[in-house]
């Protein structure tokens, strides 16, 4: 059903019990199966987290469009075990540069407490959808060691 659901575009599918009925508000009995894409992305910072200053919170992820330029995809701060954010943040510490590696206008939100990186590190994301402003709910899959930042495109909209 989710192949079918993306051959149409749809976001997802329900799944239930056949002798489920409706019931107003949430129930266990249906479920939510949304469809994930994934894309390789660039990492180009990061942003400090709510409870530690030792590892990131969320990591600032790009792609390059289609003139070639490096373009803000927003942030991902889920699917990190604590042993891949240690590692990262040692990685992402020794990358560190004063200026956006990123063209275009960036939110003030993320400026105002950006640390910016080299971007020398791709990512693989999982995502609902592409938006006009970045990815919608991506989570960390791991690092790709087989491409380069220069082999990352910004995926197709949904």
């Amino acid at each position: 059903m989710l192949e079918v659901a993306a051959e149409h575009d749809i976001e997802g599918v329900i799944g239930k019990p056949v002798d489920s009925t409706y019931q107003v508000g949430r129930s266990q009995a249906w479920r939510k199966l949304p469809l994930r894409r994934s894309a390789q992305v660039v990492v180009v910072g990061r942003l400090a987290g709510h409870t530690s200053t030792e590892v990131f919170g969320s990591l600032l992820i790009a792609a390059h469009d289609e003139n070639g330029d490096l373009t803000l995809l927003g942030a991902v701060g889920t699917g990190f075990s604590d042993l891949t954010r240690h590692s990262l943040q040692r990685e992402l510490h020794a990358l560190t540069v004063a200026a956006p590696p990123v063209a275009g206008e960036i939110p003030r939100s993320i400026t105002a407490t950006a640390h910016w990186v080299a971007p020398h590190l791709v990512g693989d994301v999982a995502y609902r959808e592409r938006t006009a402003t970045g990815l919608r709910h991506p989570s960390w899959r791991g690092l790709r060691f087989d491409l380069s930042p220069a082999e990352v495109s910004i995926p197709e909209r949904n």
